[in-house]
């Protein structure tokens, strides 16, 4: 079964427009998450390569832990996600993200991963979802051009030439 150009340009639309709104959820989850968050400040995203030292489960909190790390010459704590801490061992060597928020609500830490990336710093997706939604609106527009520049034919079968034979000419009367 083939599919046609503009059957593919339009699956490509619906699912970039999908991508857009699924991008415009999770900013707009977190940009209330920071209006809720009761203190904190912002701060540059950062990675960093670190070794664990300790981890420590608190069972007072339901949703981090907290991990002792080595990074260079100083000593760290961070407060990370328990399904995250539940896999680090200690003298571990992690890639550790940095939240753009630092306050009470969410995690100050994460453990990098792409899907991580992809869910605390969605824009630059956004940006490519834009990008392509721009060239197949842009491949759509060059598909209706061709056929608007393409000479247009007309098949005529036997029927019609036939009847052209009793055709009335414009000068005889009605009858």
């Amino acid at each position: 079964m083939r599919i046609s150009r503009q059957t593919r340009h339009w699956i490509a639309l619906i699912g970039l427009w999908t991508l857009v709104a699924a991008v415009a959820w999770i900013v707009s989850v977190q940009g209330f998450l920071v209006l809720m968050a009761p203190s904190g400040g912002w701060r540059f995203p950062s990675v960093a390569l670190v070794t664990v030292t300790a981890v420590d489960r608190d069972p007072d909190n339901q949703l981090t832990d907290s991990v002792t790390v080595q990074e260079g010459d100083q000593e760290r704590s961070l407060r990370m996600l328990k399904a995250e801490c539940r896999e680090i061992r200690a003298e571990d060597e992690i890639w550790i993200l940095n939240n753009y928020w630092a306050g009470g609500l969410r995690p100050d830490q994460f453990r990098l991963s792409p899907q991580r990336l992809l869910m605390e710093y969605p824009e630059p997706l956004l940006l490519l979802a834009f990008w392509g939604i721009w060239r197949v609106r842009k491949a759509q527009a060059r598909e209706r051009q061709k056929e608007l520049e393409r000479p247009r034919t007309v098949w005529r079968d036997e029927f019609y030439r036939r009847a052209e034979r009793f055709a009335r000419d414009e000068g005889e009367p009605k009858p």
